[in-house]
């Protein structure tokens, strides 16, 4: 019988919603000594807007840059997609996106960095990365990056 996904998916996001976990499990994936004295905002996508879309985690630490971690227990080549829509929506919600983008001045705004932790049965490398780029038609033949 397999696990209920939703119930596995809660479970993440419960264990890992305190800023001091998130802070940790982020020092774990990128092999960083952030200090417990960091600052961190936990910055969830769950508003009445986004009722469809709803993402693991996701927070800023700095003010500098906003981490999105997705945890995944089947393999899914759409996961840069995925991150594309939740950064929008990040930056829509905490930045006030739509108001500024008509405007002459840059608006500046936290880099993303995003993560995918699978823990599925089928075979995956330790690590990787899914480009974006990886799901567009056309590419000529010098933009398809091969590596």
């Amino acid at each position: 019988m397999d696990a209920n996904k939703k119930y596995k998916d809660s479970i993440f996001r419960e264990l890992f919603k305190p800023p001091d976990k998130a802070l940790a499990l982020y020092n774990a994936i990128t092999g960083k000594n952030l200090s417990k004295d960091t600052p961190i905002e936990m910055k969830p996508i769950d508003t009445v807007l986004t009722a469809l879309i709803r993402n693991d985690l996701s927070f800023i630490i700095e003010g500098r840059l906003i981490v999105v971690i997705e945890h995944q227990s089947t393999l899914n080549q759409n996961m840069p997609m995925r991150a594309l829509q939740y950064i929008f929506i990040l930056y829509e919600i905490y930045y006030k996106l739509s108001g500024a983008l008509y405007k002459n001045k840059r608006m500046k705004i936290p880099k993303p960095e995003f993560y995918m932790l699978y823990n599925g049965t089928e075979p995956y490398p330790n690590s990787g990365e899914m480009r974006l780029s990886d799901a567009f038609i056309g590419m000529d033949e010098g933009e398809i990056n091969k590596s």
